[in-house]
């Protein structure tokens, strides 16, 4: 592989796989924004608003467990091809969720794909790149958990203009989970696998 196409293939895989940050940051930061109005709509009390926010790490605790031996068991690649469905499911249940225990299960499955998320893109990062580039792509990785996180404080204020702007801003994480599932197609298998 010449030195040019060597960069463009390591362009191509830090946006597909580091777009897995971006949803990361996105879901850790839209409930800021989206909690007042799903206090609302679902009259939750102090405890069931903490709940709400908190589950989300119980999801974690339970993607960190299992994610090191799946990504071991099925490689990376499969892996995050995994913790998009997973993402995708989650957003849809959180948003389109007409009580707080499906609200809960989408908010847990959502933590479970972004520990898949940290456990998984970042290797895989690690794993196709040559020792000169490790530390960049792993760290461009972290950087756009930071900006998925300042663009859903931007969205949160744009959805909460309108009513039901609060399941918008659970749902939209589904479209680029599906949007990196396919473009994870443009990419092999990290070379341990």
């Amino acid at each position: 592989m010449s030195s040019d196409q060597e960069r463009s293939f390591l362009f191509k895989a830090a946006v597909i796989v580091g777009s897995g940050g971006l949803i990361f940051g996105y879901d850790i930061g839209v409930i800021s924004g989206t909690l007042g109005a799903l206090t609302d709509h679902f009259g939750l009390s102090g405890y069931e608003q903490g709940l709400v926010v908190s589950i989300l790490n119980a999801g974690s605790i339970v993607g960190c467990i299992f994610g090191g031996p799946l990504c071991d068991m099925l490689g990376r690649w499969k892996t995050i091809q995994i913790q998009n469905a997973i993402f995708v499911l989650g957003a849809l249940l959180t948003g389109l969720a007409n009580d707080l225990p499906t609200l809960c299960i989408g908010r847990f499955l959502v933590g479970v794909a972004s520990a898949l998320s940290g456990l998984a893109d970042v290797p895989y990062l690690v794993e196709v790149s040559p020792a000169a580039y490790r530390g960049f792509l792993s760290g461009q990785y972290e950087i756009l958990v930071a900006v998925g996180v300042l663009m859903s404080f931007c969205l949160d204020l744009a959805f909460s203009t309108f009513r039901s702007g609060w399941r918008v801003a659970f749902i939209f994480p589904s479209i680029l989970a599906v949007a990196q599932s396919f473009a994870m197609l443009l990419l092999p298998e990290s070379p341990k696998w």
